[in-house]
């Protein structure tokens, strides 16, 4: 289809939608401005010229097209813009946008700029989304983003002195779509000792700064949503050595840049550089190849796995024999009959009570409702009872009027058993 086909389609389609995005306020003034400026930096900053020239020749194009008029929105206007840069470079980092804040901010000096930026992405603790400590000691850090090194780096430190302890780490990076290229490294230099690489050594150093152990294993999570910065993070850890990847190709960013002001509220995010010619185009492929969804479960198994090999002490294997029974559980592969589950359910002591909804076992308990995940025919992790950890709480079925309450509280295992009422 050729390019002012697709010209047509994007009018027809984001022309109806553009009164819940913006107000169809541009002016044809305007919007040559925009385009001119656009055009202007691509032929003086853009990392590659010869595409540069033929976006500029199909800029021109469009402006002097009879349809650039009907253009009254900046939703549309945004849209049609990045075909014709997508359709010429395929870069993903290249992105033409409207964002009336954002302009606003990045029109003042570099100092005010920081401040703004640190102060929004305060709001989401600058990215580190989540830190817990799994079941079997895994660490796990999820980081939606490489905020500014000199912004994100006590927040940082402190999120990796939480998991000090920890067998094993996973940084879940399925949704970091990139950002401070030094943040990465940062992250890095916890889990790679490389005095000869400036990149890792010119660093700040925090005072709680130590290197994890080389046999704490390292698994990051990567998928669709890992881009630019974080696909740089994995494959300095994948070159290293250092651990494996989990989970989908990524899509393959391996420009920098960063976004420039152009005019009435429009930027564009420019790539001015090639950081990785290896990811540009080409992505990460995994060390382990699984749908994203389920790459948080998997790098589990994986882990506790390989630690059970290792473990001498019975008690110590045991103990991953239960944590690996609680990721089974959660995976979803094991299925029971309904008639297998209908047979459990009732009233039992303890005002406990077990339904089958949906095809799917229940216990209610003190005006609660627990989702029971199979382990086996008659073994079940009680789902989000968690007061001693994940899948520490569960239900064995001796028989259709028997069962038994267990719960790991950590240094030991607590059972009870408990008979059907009716």
């Amino acid at each position: 289809m050729k390019l002012f086909s697709l010209l047509v389609i994007a009018i027809f389609l984001f022309s109806t939608t553009a009164n819940l995005y913006a107000q169809a306020n541009l002016t044809e003034e305007n919007k040559i401005k925009i385009i001119l400026k656009l055009d202007s930096l691509m032929l003086s900053d853009y990392v590659n010229l010869e595409k540069a020239k033929i976006v500029h020749e199909k800029l021109q194009e469009l402006i002097k097209d009879s349809r650039f008029p009907s253009i009254k929105d900046e939703r549309t206007l945004e849209n049609v813009v990045n075909m014709y840069l997508q359709q010429v470079t395929a870069d993903a980092h290249l992105r033409f946008y409207y964002d009336k804040k954002k302009y606003e901010l990045f029109l003042k000096p570099q100092e005010e700029i920081e401040k703004g930026e640190a102060e929004q992405y305060s709001k989401i603790n600058f990215g580190l989304q989540k830190i817990e400590i799994l079941p079997g000691n895994i660490g796990y850090l999820k980081i939606n983003k490489f905020q500014n090194l000199n912004n994100v780096i006590e927040t940082a430190a402190g999120a990796m002195e939480f998991l000090r302890n920890s067998d094993a780490i996973i940084i879940d990076l399925r949704n970091n779509g990139g950002g401070d290229g030094r943040t990465g490294r940062f992250f890095l230099n916890y889990f790679v000792k490389d005095t000869s690489n400036a990149q890792l050594i010119d660093l700040p150093i925090p005072e709680s700064f130590e290197l994890f152990q080389e046999d704490v294993q390292l698994c990051v999570l990567i998928g669709k949503g890992t881009f630019s910065a974080a696909e740089g993070f994995t494959k300095d850890v994948l070159d290293y050595k250092r651990g494996i990847a989990i989970g989908e190709q990524t899509i393959g960013g391996g420009h920098s840049g960063g976004s420039v002001s152009l005019h009435d509220g429009f930027l564009v995010f420019l790539p001015t550089e090639v950081s990785s010619s290896e990811i540009e185009g080409k992505g990460i492929t995994p060390s382990i190849a699984v749908n994203e969804r389920d790459a948080l479960i998997k790098a589990q198994e994986i882990i506790l796995t390989d630690l059970q090999s290792k473990a001498v002490d019975p008690d110590e294997k045991a103990s991953y024999t239960w944590f690996l029974e609680s990721i089974l559980a959660e995976s979803g592969k094991i299925t029971v009959s309904k008639k297998i589950l209908n047979s459990y359910t009732g009233t039992f002591e303890g005002e406990n009570e077990i339904l089958l909804l949906n095809s799917e076992l229940y216990m209610k308990r003190g005006g609660q409702l627990f989702k029971l995940l199979p382990i086996s025919n008659n073994y079940f992790v009680i789902s989000n009872f968690d007061d001693f950890g994940k899948g520490n709480a569960r239900i064995r079925f001796e028989s259709k009027n028997q069962a038994v309450f267990i719960l790991n509280q950590g240094i030991g295992i607590m059972e009870k058993g408990f008979r059907k009422l009716k």
